[in-house]
């Protein structure tokens, strides 16, 4: 993967206190040789010269955006950064989301389902489901697993404006059943969590107040009705 521990030490350079690098660094860098001192205002320099600890979002020596913990050891005089790429973080939540999302599935009887879906090259005519398909023997972590049914399109459409956050929807979906779905959204993964179950299952009443428990989980506080 794309984490990578890096240290330095201090050095003096022209009068000021500067990071020097202690060991190489594991990637190699498009602009040419690594440099072997690291930037005034990089978390490994924070970290270094002024023994600084906390977590910050930069761009690293290869031009990266990354996610970077720093810290520093003062008995050493060394300081200490971890860090990974933002997109890599990213992809390891929305795994971890789906896999909760099949976990949950296969312990849940008759048709209520968890969807974690996502938008497919920005289009707002399909949905990419991230997890598995409860009725359906798919891998959807091996394989592209897209939908386009009404619900789906309605939830890329909310995906592309970011607005489908505590809804409450009616419509049919990948199985053409006519089904009942809490929706909430996390726009910093772009990811949306669909609990669904089918019309035929329950009475209305106790449909709402059911996908309100469960969905309180993924913090759905507004509900609204939309008919598709």
């Amino acid at each position: 993967g794309t984490s990578e521990l890096v240290m330095a030490r201090q050095v003096s350079v022209n009068g000021t206190t500067r990071a020097q690098l202690l060991m190489k660094p594991k990637f190699n860098c498009s602009g040419g040789p690594c440099p072997t001192l690291a930037l005034s205002t990089s978390a490994l320099s924070l970290a270094t010269t002024q023994c600084a600890k906390g977590v910050t979002q930069e761009t690293d020596y290869r031009g990266a955006s990354v996610l970077a913990a720093y810290a520093c050891v003062p008995d050493l005089g060394v300081g200490m950064v971890l860090k990974m790429d933002d997109q890599e973080l990213v992809n390891k939540s929305i795994a971890q989301a789906a896999q909760y999302a099949n976990d949950q599935n296969s312990q849940e009887g008759g048709t209520l389902e968890l969807l974690v879906g996502t938008q497919y090259q920005g289009r707002t005519d399909v949905m990419r489901s991230v997890s598995n398909f409860k009725f359906r023997d798919t891998d959807c972590s091996k394989q592209l697993c897209l939908t386009s049914s009404p619900v789906a399109r309605a939830i890329a459409h909310g995906l592309a404006a970011k607005s489908v956050a505590g809804q409450l929807i009616r419509g049919v979906d990948y199985r053409g059943k006519q089904t009942i779905l809490a929706v909430d959204m996390m726009p910093e993964l772009g990811i949306a969590f669909l609990l669904k179950i089918d019309v035929s299952e329950v009475e209305w009443p106790l449909i709402v107040n059911l996908l309100i428990l469960l969905g309180a989980a993924f913090g759905i506080t507004l509900l609204g009705v939309v008919g598709l």
